[in-house]
């Protein structure tokens, strides 16, 4: 049984595939060598690319004593120095308030008060909050506290037969010394 292939198998949703086609077939196999053999086309595009580099940093010699500029290389990234936006006449410029009155229909048009749903169960402060909770939430919540309950258990038996131990060796000592007469306790005290 290998549970990384039935773990994929599970990650597909439905509708992704069609039923008669396998999703192994659109994945690509691990063991798939390109093409040794490399066509014309191929080999001539990287010389091209191979001169042009070159020539941007001034040929072979330039490239081979590391003098590689950081314009041609930045260039190459296709990356450019940062444009800054000029606020100044966007701040100078009276202010034009926003009309979102049509952002939200509905917003505003009568009394906001709780949904009726809300108002049942509203007699306790608990049933709202849990109205309010995600169920996922909840069965996560009951899922954790069941596993401490069950992290727990052991120590909490190691705990108790600790302390059974312990009054059991407590009144078996008792229980083998005699005990005194009363006199004695009594003069003993005195003393």
């Amino acid at each position: 049984m290998n549970s990384e292939y039935e773990a994929e198998k599970v990650d597909i949703e439905t509708g992704e595939y069609d039923d008669d086609e396998d999703p192994e077939a659109h994945c690509v196999p691990e063991d798939v060598v390109d093409d040794p053999d490399e066509t014309e086309q191929e080999v001539a595009a990287e010389v091209l690319f191979a001169e042009d580099f070159t020539s941007k940093f001034g040929g072979e010699d330039e490239v081979l004593a590391g003098k590689l500029t950081n314009d041609v290389l930045r260039e190459m990234l296709g990356r450019e120095d940062a444009k800054e936006t000029d606020t100044y006449d966007y701040l100078m410029a009276p202010y034009e308030p926003v009309n979102d009155s049509n952002s939200y229909p509905g917003l505003r048009q009568g009394y906001s008060r709780p949904t009726a749903e809300v108002l049942r169960s509203g007699d306790s402060p608990a049933a709202v909050f849990f109205y309010f909770m995600p169920v996922v939430l909840w069965q996560h919540i009951a899922a954790c506290s069941n596993e401490y309950h069950r992290e727990m258990l052991p120590l909490r038996y190691e705990d108790a037969y600790v302390r059974y131990r312990k009054k059991y060796f407590q009144n078996k000592r008792q229980k083998e010394e005699p005990p005194l007469p009363r006199k004695q306790v009594a003069t003993s005290r005195t003393r």
